[in-house]
């Protein structure tokens, strides 16, 4: 009880108003750096992401290869405005311009493997269709004879 007392009635740091200036300062000081730190090391590298991924956007004409944001690859047909008519392969779908991503320059688009794989799993499954039916005609054949 009588120490809190004690303190409370000690006299005031000399060195006059400079001192209790630089004292609010050096109180603010650990949040001064971690606002910096923030600045450069998440809110700055954000910036420049965004600036490039907008400068990307506005760059994009047709017959780039692109993957939208649901992750579906393909290529530009047409654009309207904001909105981009992107060939996947079968489909023509419409995309807002927002919505893509370029494939880097080294990176070709998958899309013609996967359409020749494609079409060798549905001749696969074509032939197997037509043999299970071939198969099961003979049965009904054979039952009525």
């Amino acid at each position: 009880m009588f120490a809190s007392t004690a303190y409370a009635l000690a006299p005031a740091p000399q060195g006059g108003a400079d001192a209790g200036f630089m004292a609010s300062i050096s109180g603010f000081m650990p949040i001064l750096l971690i606002i910096v730190i923030f600045y450069f090391f998440m809110i700055r590298p954000q910036q420049k992401k965004a600036k490039a991924h907008q400068e990307m956007l506005r760059s994009l004409k047709k017959g780039d290869a692109v993957i939208t944001n649901g992750g579906m690859y393909g290529r530009i047909v047409e654009f309207q405005d904001d909105i981009a008519a992107v060939d996947l392969g079968e489909h023509t779908v419409f995309i807002l311009r927002g919505a893509l991503t370029v494939l880097s320059p080294n990176q070709k688009s998958p899309l013609p493997p996967l359409k020749e794989k494609m079409k060798k799993k549905k001749s696969a499954a074509r032939a197997d269709d037509e043999a299970a039916l071939k198969e099961t005609e003979d049965k009904k054949e054979d039952k009525e004879e």
